[in-house]
């Protein structure tokens, strides 16, 4: 039972995220447009009692916003270019979920452990902000190489490889958070 309710909202909160990101390259664009909002409309109405957290309109704001890019991009950006706003989209999502009492990274890690970090502890609260910035600078190196080789012959190769290990690699980091929390606390960045 647990199992299936962490699922649940797990994809109440990234399934129009995750819909963009695996199923739209293989659909058009406007149904995967049209499947991501109907996505979005679904998690709404499941979290009509417990409302919608700054961390869910971040989301599927972000999700929204990556489905309606190739809509409007489509016939006057070449895909390196669209690969590369969409990058710069999801910089800025992170760059805007770093701000505000509770980064976006404190609000998920508190909603899956189900209770909020002891005020006390700002050492945690630094790290999650400091690891909602590195995902934003994240992002926009990715953006910045998009921009930057994706005109160039041979590169699209290397960039359809590199790119998902990249992200690949940075999501497994975020898996690993303690041990990244460890890290940086004997580096001296946090304490």
């Amino acid at each position: 039972m647990l199992n299936r309710q962490i699922l649940l909202s797990a994809l109440s909160e990234f399934g129009a995220l995750a819909l963009v990101w695996l199923m739209g390259p293989h659909m058009s664009p406007r149904l995967a447009f049209a499947a991501t909002v109907g996505v979005i409309m679904v998690s709404a109405w499941r979290r009509r009692r417990d409302g919608r957290t700054r961390a869910w309109w971040t989301i599927n704001g972000l999700a929204l916003s990556l489905a309606l890019l190739p809509l409007l991009t489509d016939k006057i950006v070449q895909s390196f270019y669209q690969a590369a706003l969409a990058n710069i989209l999801c910089a800025g999502a992170f760059a805007f979920g770093a701000s505000g009492p509770r980064s976006l990274l404190q609000e998920f890690a508190e909603a899956r452990q189900g209770f909020s970090f002891d005020p006390g502890r700002t050492d945690i609260s630094h790290f999650l902000r400091l690891y909602t910035l590195a995902w934003t600078a994240f992002f926009v190196l990715r953006a910045s190489i998009w921009a930057l080789c994706g005109g160039h012959d041979g590169a699209a190769t290397f960039l359809q490889l590199a790119m998902p290990l990249s992200f690949a690699l940075m999501l497994l980091l975020s898996f690993k958070g303690a041990w990244v929390f460890r890290i940086m606390q004997r580096a001296g960045l946090i304490s």
